[in-house]
């Protein structure tokens, strides 16, 4: 790369210092504050600092949007990613390890084939896909962050994961397959992420197959380019003027190789392919004409495949031949009707999302007292584009071949046995290890549930009598511990120490699944304790810690507002917690609830949970943007389960099941 003198700028809008190539006067690009001198876009030779500014004469300055060729570590593109070093490079693009410097954290950036750039339309079609991608919020999906684009350059920036994929594992593993055992939570981890997608988010893969799909060091499966991948191909067919459709053509289905409309049995299709080939390590038509084959041909079973290739291995049982055969059906109405119905009929676990939770109770093991108690109770309006409710926005999900490093040493997550309990005992508090999460012990006890000066919803008054004793994070789950469990952070609100937002009732329940598998299996919980969100019962009974006050300006030094909070959120803990020390139950965030939402029942309740069906889920407790009136004790919202908005978080509950 040659050398250029760099000049000193300042810029027309920030009025920053920033450096651009000798000889350039007028339309200088700048960094770090990424405007440009003048409205006309930089031309072809103008060039931006990436290095920190030392002496002028002496900076080696590269090409704004710089091409493949010319892309290095310690770059600065888009004014945001500082390049570290190239992951993978394959027919769809380059990915490299940046740092973004507005989220200090390491990105995965997958730039575009440059002949896409030209492609306004297909530039679009990219952008629409990333933010319907970014909208997916999973354990098992890596997330997407942002799409940058200029003349010369076009990347997407996402989750890194710090592992390999499953194509680069398999070639690694002895005779180029892996046998059963080793898959099983693999694929049940598979089979949750395109549920999510297919069900909660309306979203179709389009190119699922063992080289989109990546295995972190821990073990966890992450799945990654929803959409993405298959729309730069779009691009390329169309420029290329090839009949072209989506995806891999090794593990397409019959239809999406004669380019139908996708749907969620297409990815089942990719689905069974990428089984079969984990298993046998070639896909079910790997040579010769294959379009003939796909639309055509029934592939042999696995064990013949294996056999074809001379390698032996373990016997694969017979449900797995049936059910990886289902998928590969010709026929679209042959296949299953989900990747659920394939997760049940492989006799994997059914993943938390997939069906109802269990009815909860608390831990008998906690001191039964308590006094009478006024719960706060909650109502809710709720639509499935927009919902308006008291001034809170809800949004809601409608939601490369490359090659890669030395395979990691990977062993597939094992399932945890029962241990020993050694978690919280009686009245005690409680801080989850390695995830700083406290948890307060609430005893046993009874109030009146409800008021006769709010609106409908929060009537009729109820006494409920809740009979054991329960734990409830003192604190709303924060960024952080979000980021430690579940990897990616959604928030709109960036801090550590705030609450996590935009997460809707279905990612709170994972964040408890998943925290109460890891538990289980550390000996911190017994058979039958899990960690889940509290009831609508719970959550009141812990908010108001024995006063019988009704409208939080009783709680002034409690309560964050839309009058105090600085339109964002705030860290928590900020103000001071109620006489249980329980913090921000009063605003900040609402905080998603159990139940479904429903009518009070009136008279008399025992431990009640709500109904076992419903539209909406309840959320409470208002939050940063809300009136003060709407932080009351009893004003009740529901959303749907898929909803999640910047004002809508979460605290967890440790509780028995019935």
């Amino acid at each position: 790369m040659a050398r250029n003198r760099c000049l000193p700028a300042a810029c027309n809008l920030c009025s920053k210092i920033v450096y651009g190539a000798s000889g350039q006067q007028t339309r200088t690009p700048l960094v770090p504050c990424g405007h440009f001198m003048s409205e006309t876009p930089p031309s072809s030779d103008e060039t931006i600092r990436t290095d920190a500014p030392g002496t002028a004469d002496e900076t080696v300055c590269v090409p704004s949007g710089a091409p493949s060729a010319l892309r290095q570590s310690g770059q600065v593109l888009f004014a945001r990613f500082r390049l570290e070093r190239l992951l993978g490079k394959g027919a769809m693009g380059e990915v490299w390890l940046a740092q973004d410097t507005r989220l200090s954290q390491l990105i995965a950036l997958k730039f575009l084939p440059e002949s896409t750039l030209g492609d306004k339309e297909a530039l679009q079609g990219l952008a629409k896909e990333t933010r319907r991608s970014r909208e997916l919020t999973h354990p098992h999906i890596v997330r997407v962050h942002d799409f940058e684009s200029d003349e010369r350059t076009g990347a997407i920036a996402m989750e890194y994961v710090d592992g390999d994929s499953l194509a680069s594992l398999r070639q690694g593993q002895p005779g180029g397959f892996f046998e059963v055992r080793a898959i099983s939570q693999w694929v049940r981890q598979l089979c949750e992420a395109l549920d999510y997608a297919h069900v909660h988010a309306h979203i179709v893969h389009r190119d699922l197959k063992p080289a989109n799909i990546m295995i972190g060091r821990q073990g966890d499966l992450k799945v990654m380019d929803f959409g993405i991948s298959a729309s730069i191909a779009d691009s390329e067919s169309k420029r290329s003027m090839l009949v072209g459709v989506s995806g891999t053509p090794l593990y397409m289905s019959p239809q999406q190789r004669n380019g139908e409309r996708p749907s969620e049995r297409d990815d089942i299709y990719s689905l069974g392919a990428t089984i079969y080939e984990l298993l046998t390590g070639k896909p079910p038509f790997y040579t010769g004409d294959l379009h003939m084959q796909i639309v055509h041909k029934v592939p042999p079973r696995m064990a013949a495949r294996r056999a074809e290739l001379e390698v032996a291995g373990e016997p694969i049982p017979e449900v797995w031949e049936t059910v990886v055969a289902q998928c590969l059906a010709k026929e679209t109405g042959q296949r299953p009707a989900s990747v659920r119905v394939v997760a049940e009929r492989l006799g994997l676990l059914a993943p938390a999302h997939m069906q109802p939770p269990p009815p909860i109770s608390v831990p008998a093991s906690l001191p039964k007292g308590g006094s009478r108690w006024w719960l706060w109770a909650l109502g809710g309006v709720g639509a499935f584009a927009l919902l308006l409710v008291a001034g809170i926005i809800l949004l809601f999900v409608l939601a490369d071949d490359g090659a890669s490093a030395t395979p990691p040493s990977i062993s597939p997550p094992a399932v945890p046995a029962e241990k020993p309990f050694a978690g919280p005992r009686q009245a005690e508090g409680w801080t989850v290890p390695g995830l700083q999460l406290e948890l307060v012990a609430v005893p046993a006890g009874a109030f009146t549930m409800g008021s006769t000066s709010g609106d409908a919803t929060e009537r009729p008054l109820t006494y409920v009598t809740l009979t054991q004793p329960f734990w409830l994070g003192k604190y709303e789950v924060t960024q952080e511990q979000w980021q430690t469990l579940m990897h990616g952070n959604p928030a709109q609100f960036r801090g550590d120490r705030h609450p996590v937002e935009k997460v809707s009732w279905l990612d709170a329940m994972d964040f408890c699944r998943r925290l109460t598998e890891r538990e289980r299996a550390a000996g911190r919980l017994p058979a039958g304790y899990r960690y889940v969100l509290p009831t609508e019962a719970q959550w009141e009974y812990a908010c108001r810690a024995g006063g019988e006050g009704e409208a939080a300006d009783a709680y002034p030094t409690q309560t964050w507002h839309q009058g105090n909070s600085g339109n964002t959120t705030q860290p928590v803990g900020g103000k001071v917690p109620n006489d249980w020390g329980l913090y921000d139950m009063h605003g900040n965030v609402w905080e998603w609830c159990l139940d479904w939402k429903t009518s009070y029942p009136g008279g008399e309740a025992t431990d009640p949970r709500g109904p076992a069906s419903g539209q909406f889920r309840i959320f409470r407790g208002g939050g940063w943007n809300s009136s003060l009136v709407k932080t009351r004790a009893t004003t009740r919202v529901g959303a749907p389960p898929e909803a999640k908005g910047f004002e809508v978080g979460f605290r967890v509950a440790l509780s028995r099941d019935l």
